[in-house]
């Protein structure tokens, strides 16, 4: 097949080692669409690359021709289908020639803007540098995921202000304190961190954080959106709106009640 790279594989030296066969076929240019980060990937630290339908904009990247072999370690490595999908796409390569290219993508519902690592980002960039492709998309992606409008999060177990996961919220600002809740909810004491569920009559106390688009995804890979906490909108006895993680159902195993709402007057 014809593949056309975009991210990591970017770096030669990466593509040789997963599909040593392969054979570089020069840059490349996927039209219409444009550079998004999104997921995490542990190996990485960080979201890793996709790209998005957007019209007038445009990604580089290199084409290689790759065996079946090839191929399907290229899935592998890509996480075929969970992570990413096959998909064929209508790419221009340096002479100009219009060619139908394998690309990886991230489903449509899996593309949430997520916070690449430093070192992931610089793989990238030094491949720009090295082919000579415009920087420009690839910092203002990284920059608008940072100026997107901020999320105000109401936290209230392990994110708390001295807790162990507060370094979560290292850029947040915080804009409220020893805040409650309205008291339609319940929380139960699971060992090393709290669970919150809707429906008892408790307050529950907390702090309020502005976040932005990255530091709201690494919330949602923290508390294991939504399949084990939910990330729901609900409003404080004070009237503000804000999100929170909530449980996705009620505690089976024996755990008791924090009657007073409060985790950090629990754990002190």
């Amino acid at each position: 097949m014809i593949y056309f790279a975009y991210g990591s594989n970017l770096s030669e030296e990466q593509m040789l080692r997963r599909c040593p066969n392969a054979k570089r076929k020069g840059p490349a240019t996927l039209p219409d669409h444009a550079l998004a980060f999104s997921g995490h990937s542990s190996n990485w630290g960080g979201a890793t690359a996709t790209v998005k339908r957007a019209k007038g904009e445009s990604v580089r990247g290199l084409l290689y021709e790759v065996n079946n072999e090839d191929g399907r370690a290229l899935d592998r490595c890509e996480g075929v289908p969970t992570a990413y999908v096959r998909s064929e796409r209508l790419v221009v390569d340096s002479n100009g020639r219009q060619l139908l290219a394998t690309v990886y993508v991230r489903p449509n519902n899996r593309i949430k803007p997520g916070n690449p690592s430093t070192k992931y980002r610089e793989v990238i960039r030094k491949a720009y540098q090295r082919e000579g492709f415009d920087t420009e998309p690839l910092d203002r992606n990284y920059g608008e995921l940072r100026k997107s409008a901020p999320h105000r999060v109401f936290v209230y177990g392990t994110l708390l202000n001295g807790m162990p996961n507060h370094g979560f919220l290292s850029g947040a600002t915080c804009v409220e304190n020893q805040v409650c809740t309205a008291p339609e909810f319940e929380m139960y004491d699971l060992g090393a961190f709290p669970g919150v569920v809707r429906g008892r009559n408790n307050r529950i106390v907390g702090e309020v954080y502005e976040v932005d688009a990255i530091t709201l995804a690494a919330l949602d890979r923290l508390e294991g959106h939504p399949d084990f906490y939910t990330r729901v909108k609900i409003v404080l006895e004070n009237g503000s709106n804000v999100e929170t993680y909530l449980l996705r159902r009620r505690p089976t195993q024996d755990c008791s009640v924090v009657v007073s709402g409060s985790w950090a007057e629990r754990v002190s």
